[in-house]
């Protein structure tokens, strides 16, 4: 197959493009739903033991999440089962460095959404 074949400029120019974005789009979304089950998590438990009566503001944000509680599960589980098929896919071939891809997989697991906001944000 040539290089400058037809397929070959689509799937740079077309195909490429549109997976890195919506690769993007669900690392965001997911990241973020992520992170607010762990905040939500800490929620509870800070909540659990100093017993508050009175953080209405903390009751809005636990009743919010409760309404949305399995959206926001499926959510993360799927962009942590796409970072799993990635961690396995890596672990199947031979990787050099296991140690180093690891890291930059759970670095990128936890912080990309917040890389993609401020990236976003810059431009």
């Amino acid at each position: 197959m040539y290089a400058n074949s037809t397929t070959t400029i689509i799937e740079q120019k077309l195909v490429l493009p549109f997976l890195h974005t919506a690769f993007d789009i669900i690392s965001l979304i997911g990241g973020l739903g992520l992170w607010a089950l762990i905040l939500w998590g800490v929620l509870k438990l800070v909540e659990a033991k100093l017993g508050p009566t009175g953080w209405s503001r903390a009751s809005a944000l636990t009743s919010f999440i409760e309404h949305f509680k399995w959206l926001i599960i499926g959510l993360s589980a799927f962009y942590i089962s796409i970072y799993t098929i990635i961690f396995v896919m890596n672990m199947l071939g031979a990787n050099i460095n296991p140690t180093q891809f690891v890291t930059k997989l759970i670095v990128d697991l936890l912080f990309k959404p917040f890389i993609l906001i401020f990236k976003r944000l810059a431009t």
